[in-house]
């Protein structure tokens, strides 16, 4: 690899640290979520909840890392909010770290200077990097849960392996599983193959753990006897519906492009590069197909209980941030205007992933004219004509798009906070950013350090200024001070029916919930949970308070009957809640039987159909099961 003046690396490493500050502003903190909800809420819980809520009764997986221990002893000195922000911040910190380590080795092991790195790092930081059936989860992501740890240490046990350190890449991936068994998995899948590719005795090794493996399935050893094991009828059913994207045959069409294009990507690289880092880039495809293969034929066909937990296709994360860097290996181990057509093919794919058979077209486009370059097609017209398509299909798609949210804005309520991350989901300026950073990374001269630190400058206020991108409501929830509705239930700890999305009553109002969507989330995890969480779910639906939707995790959870008798039908079980509480749209009158609280801050549910728009949620409706009230 050439040679860097001090100032040269003074400069870049500014630029890293700019460069993270943006990341940070271009996918911002949004509090409490998803996976997080479990892992904070189970870190601060009090007895009650953690031995009255379902959820939390059967879920003991999030207590097994080493991410738990980290989340306790934050908590033990931060309130919870701030324990939750801090530990996304380092979580996020140690990805990006990950990140610059993976993308210096990367250039390293290619031969490229060591300002292509920081290059790679920004196409990775400005793709999508969403991996998983229905885009649940994704790379890098600023949340406090323990994925963004897991894999940054499985990024720097590669770019160990490239510098042939394989030792601490050993030790980086056992850190990996300790934080996140599954995502340690995955990159010990490449790892592996990226051995055996060398050394075909390591795939004997492999077949004699498969078989040991079975024998101990087979024998009833602990965890291995859910290898042979497999859901009764209703689990399935409902996983399938609840949890859809643990089976790749119910993914969308656009699971299958992203990864098509991604494996055409790293095809195309990997044709432009030689050694160690070209077997790679060959593991990481053999490793990912295979994780999509195992998962199709273990999950989906013969739905091992083991197997369908385990999720191979978890590989697919390290795809989804090699792919953007493998750009970079393209755009400067290609040759000239041939790389360049092939990078105007992948835009083109890139910008048209809404439209299926388009997008198809340009990325198989890019493999033939790779592999099948004629001398009519390699002509500075053709480079111009498909600049002048993904240009123009950025404007079609993606500035579209862009003019779609602000017409929902401009009628949105008045009380409704903008947030960023709402704007970068539609990545408005991926395409002119993206091809202006392989133009800068190509220039000869990393920019002057003066320049350098007027950026990281201006980039660190803007962080400042933008990473938090939580609504009010979480805020609020998070501070878990709700007065005003505490006071209208019931003196006690019994589990509450909050009817919505359910992180409420344990921020809030510090109760179990007695069922709630949020409470799915584990159920692939516990034949219990998913019996008791179907049983509960699918009573509402039978008396109409939620719609049926609600099992597939496809529709707003939000109540529709909330008439007298539906009322009275929960209160009446042996197991009833002790409140019942619904959100209220300020049109709303207060529903019969029910005292009507304000919201300690408001909330804006988002309705889709015919008129897409924000609805206020400024007060709840709250009823008082008078028979667990006097239990």
């Amino acid at each position: 690899m050439p040679k860097t003046s001090p100032r040269e690396r003074l400069s870049l490493a500014l630029l890293r640290l700019a460069l993270f500050a943006l990341y940070v502003v271009a996918h911002p903190y949004r509090g409490v979520h998803g996976d997080a909800l479990i892992y904070v809420t189970r870190a601060w819980a009090p007895r009650a909840i953690v031995e009255g809520d379902m959820l939390f009764a059967h879920e003991q997986q999030t207590a097994l890392t080493l991410y738990g221990v980290l989340l306790r002893l934050f908590n033990a000195i931060l309130p919870v909010a701030e324990a939750a922000r801090a530990l996304a911040i380092c979580g996020v910190g140690v990805w990006f770290a990950g990140l610059l380590t993976f993308t210096r080795a990367l250039t390293s092991a290619a031969h490229l200077p060591a300002r292509i790195a920081l290059g790679m790092a920004a196409l990775v930081a400005l793709a999508p990097l969403n991996y998983s059936a229905g885009s649940s989860f994704m790379a890098g992501e600023f949340l406090a849960v323990p994925r963004p740890f897991a894999e940054g240490f499985v990024l720097i046990a590669f770019a160990s392996m490239l510098e042939s350190r394989w030792r601490t890449g050993i030790a980086a991936l056992l850190i990996a599983g300790a934080f996140h068994p599954l995502v340690g998995a995955a990159g010990t899948a490449v790892a592996f193959t990226w051995a055996a590719l060398d050394d075909r005795r390591l795939w004997l090794i492999a077949f004699a753990g498969a078989v040991l493996a079975l024998a101990g399935g087979a024998l009833g050893a602990p965890y291995l006897s859910n290898l042979l094991a497999t859901f009764d009828p209703e689990w399935l059913a409902l996983l399938r519906l609840r949890t859809s994207y643990l089976f790749l045959s119910q993914a969308p069409v656009s699971f299958w492009i992203d990864n098509l294009l991604r494996a055409i990507i790293l095809i195309i690289a990997a044709r432009h590069c030689v050694g160690a880092l070209r077997s790679f880039l060959i593991a990481v495809l053999v490793a990912s197909a295979a994780g999509i293969v195992l998962s199709l034929l273990f999950a989906d066909m013969w739905p091992s209980v083991l197997m369908t937990q385990a999720q191979p296709w978890r590989v697919l994360f390290i795809p989804a941030i090699l792919a953007p860097a493998s750009l970079m290996l393209i755009a400067c181990r290609g040759d000239g205007l041939q790389a360049r057509i092939t990078l105007a093919l992948i835009a083109c794919a890139f910008m048209m992933r809404d439209a299926a058979p388009l997008c198809l077209l340009f990325s198989l486009g890019a493999l033939a004219f790779q592999f099948n370059m004629s001398a009519r097609l390699c002509t500075h017209r053709i480079e111009a004509l498909l600049w002048m398509i993904a240009t123009a299909a950025w404007v079609g798609f993606d500035l579209l798009n862009l003019v779609g949210l602000g017409d929902i804005l401009a009628s949105a309520p008045s009380g409704l906070v903008f947030q960023w991350s709402y704007l970068w989901v539609l990545r408005p300026l991926a395409l002119p950013l993206a091809v202006l950073v392989v133009y800068l990374a190509k220039r000869r001269e990393a920019p002057r350090v003066a320049i350098a630190a007027g950026v990281l400058a201006i980039a660190s206020i803007v962080a400042l200024l933008r990473y938090d991108d939580r609504a009010p409501v979480d805020i609020s929830l998070e501070s878990r001070q709700a007065p005003e509705l505490v006071s209208v239930l019931p003196a006690n700890d019994q589990p509450v029916l909050w009817l919505g999305l359910g992180k409420e009553p344990w921020y809030w109002l510090s109760r179990p919930n007695w069922v709630a969507p949020v409470q799915a989330s584990s159920i692939v995890f516990s034949r219990e949970l998913a019996r008791d969480w179907s049983a509960r779910m699918r009573f509402l639906i039978d008396h109409g308070i939620f719609a049926p939707e609600v099992l597939s995790n496809q529709a707003a959870p939000a109540a529709r009957n909330l008439s007298k008798d539906a009322i009275a039908a929960v209160c009446q079980r042996d197991d009833a809640p002790s409140a019942i509480v619904a959100p209220m749209r300020a049109s709303e009158s207060t529903p019969e039987g029910a005292r009507r609280a304000e919201a300690p801050a408001p909330s804006f549910q988002f309705q889709a159909g015919n008129s897409m728009r924000f609805e206020t949620i400024a007060s709840y409706a709250v009823w008082t099961c008078a028979r667990t009230e006097t239990n």
